[in-house]
């Protein structure tokens, strides 16, 4: 059920801002950059995307500005009456770790034996960042600044109060592994201090993803010295300042919340309701550092879910800022609202969304911008089984191209396998390579939707092959399939 906004201030969007750098040093004072001769230098420029703010519109209500980054995720938040409370980051974790942000797991594919290693990361990773990848230039040197997880879509919606976003989601380090999953965040106002959020995440690999991070979500200690967590999804809450280390606690309360002091229920606080609905949740909590890295966590998260190619998985949480009593009332009249789900949209579920031909840069392409009469549709959502229908740019030539394989002109550096002929793994890495997504050889540039792969059946329905419209039109199939493997609707 979606709530409607009670219409309290504004909420408006900024494309421009003015940054602050005292807030970001990795180690809360002044990065030395001598000391990291193998990075490039980054500033909070390379993180920014956008900002969305609420100003307050009555006395209950109270003001509040995130950013927006490159990926997709909130790496800024600041509270009126307290300032900015995201962690200031490690350095090679700039702005995509200590946030709020989600991450996908599927255990099928993590080798971390010692051969497989470069110090402690591995070139076998089961994770997908819902932010963007670490800096790991001893794994790759081209993996050597930030990078965060390309933009496909986003869509401003000042009537809803609401921005969403849509992100081809990495693998966070150099990798053998492919992350072939979008990522789909929608952030909206619905006033009284609260900050709804729901994510989408859609698998389009051959992986099987089995634990979620929904979400990680991290502030400083310095800011909120103090930890309340609900009991039985109500206004109730007690004191509690664990360490993050002595283990998770009861998904039962519905909501936590980070506070300046939890004996003044006026002080300012900002909760998190993950909600009572979802069963066998685990709930991250306690302080991580209150020193270096100034982190306390929230972290909602699901094991055991399965998420095969062409599913998904759906939640939404809700983020309240405010007054300690305010916070505690609203969080436990949310808890009916936050859910988590695995999902898959059967066609029936979607319309379709008009494509037509155009020309960029005097070459002809596939696009959603309105020119003429259109020439195919595809489904705006992620159809059970579809793959997403990309435009993209090699920047190496200038053409541009579409496809269903993100990585389909990336850089790939060959793998030594570091097992001998004969060993029982040698099969499984033999002939493989890492994705270099950070080479700077692509520019991800739309989503045209998603398009099924080849039903012979189906043809006379309406579907043509995806080739028979590509006249003219540069197709890269990559890993993926190629154009006369898929279908479109015309």
């Amino acid at each position: 059920m979606k709530l409607r906004s009670n219409n309290t201030g504004t909420f408006t969007k900024q494309d421009s801002v003015t940054f602050d750098t005292s807030l970001w040093a990795a180690t809360n004072g002044t990065i030395d950059w001598s000391q990291y001769p193998l990075q490039i230098p980054y500033t909070e420029a390379d993180v920014y995307h956008t900002q969305l703010t609420h100003t307050a519109g009555t006395n209950k209500d109270i003001g509040w500005t995130v950013r927006i980054g490159k990926g997709g995720h909130i790496y800024y938040i600041d509270i009126q009456g307290l300032g900015q409370v995201i962690c200031p980051n490690r350095s090679f974790a700039p702005w995509n770790d200590d946030c709020m942000t989600t991450t996908v797991y599927s255990a099928d594919v993590v080798n971390n034996d010692a051969e497989m290693r470069v110090g402690n990361d591995s070139f076998a990773n089961g994770y997908i960042h819902g932010s963007g990848m670490y800096i790991k230039p001893q794994m790759d040197s081209l993996n050597n600044k930030p990078f965060y997880n390309p933009i496909l879509g986003e869509k401003f919606n000042s009537g809803d109060k609401s921005y969403t976003i849509i992100n081809w989601g990495l693998v966070p380090k150099p990798n053998i592994n492919r992350g072939d999953v979008l990522f789909y965040s929608r952030y909206r106002d619905i006033g009284n201090g609260v900050l709804e959020i729901t994510f989408y995440c859609y698998n389009f690999g051959s992986r099987n993803y089995n634990f979620a991070e929904i979400p990680w979500f991290a502030v400083r200690s310095s800011k909120f010295p103090n930890m309340v967590e609900g009991i039985s999804g109500t206004s109730s809450f007690k004191t509690n300042n664990k360490t993050f280390g002595s283990g998770a606690i009861s998904s039962a309360g519905g909501w936590g919340a980070f506070t300046v002091d939890p004996t003044n229920m006026n002080s300012i606080s900002c909760g998190l309701t993950w909600g009572t609905n979802t069963p066998a949740m685990g709930i991250n909590f306690g302080f991580v550092d209150r020193g270096v890295r100034d982190m306390t966590l929230i972290a909602p998260s699901k094991s055991a879910i399965s998420m095969p190619y062409g599913t998904g998985i759906r939640y939404r949480r809700y983020v309240v800022f405010g007054k300690l009593e305010n916070v505690s009332d609203i969080c436990s009249k949310l808890n009916q609202h936050a859910f988590f789900e695995t999902i898959e949209f059967p066609e029936t579920n979607s319309g379709r969304m008009l494509i037509y031909r155009s020309t960029l840069n005097g070459q002809t392409v596939l696009t959603t911008n309105t020119n003429g009469s259109p020439v195919a549709r595809t489904f705006p959502i992620p159809v059970k089984n579809s793959l997403p229908l990309m435009l993209m740019k090699n920047n190496d030539n200038g053409n541009y191209f579409l496809s269903t394989d993100p990585y389909a002109v990336c850089g790939k550096k060959p793998f030594t396998n570091p097992y001998p002929l004969g060993h029982a793994k040698y099969n499984t890495y033999q002939n493989r390579h890492v994705y270099q997504i950070y080479d700077g050889k692509t520019t991800w540039v739309e989503l045209l939707g998603f398009v099924l792969p080849l039903d012979n059946s189906r043809l006379s329905s309406g579907f043509q092959k995806l080739s028979d419209v590509l006249t003219n039109i540069n197709f890269i199939a990559g890993e993926k399939l190629s154009a006369n493997q898929l279908m479109i609707y015309v």
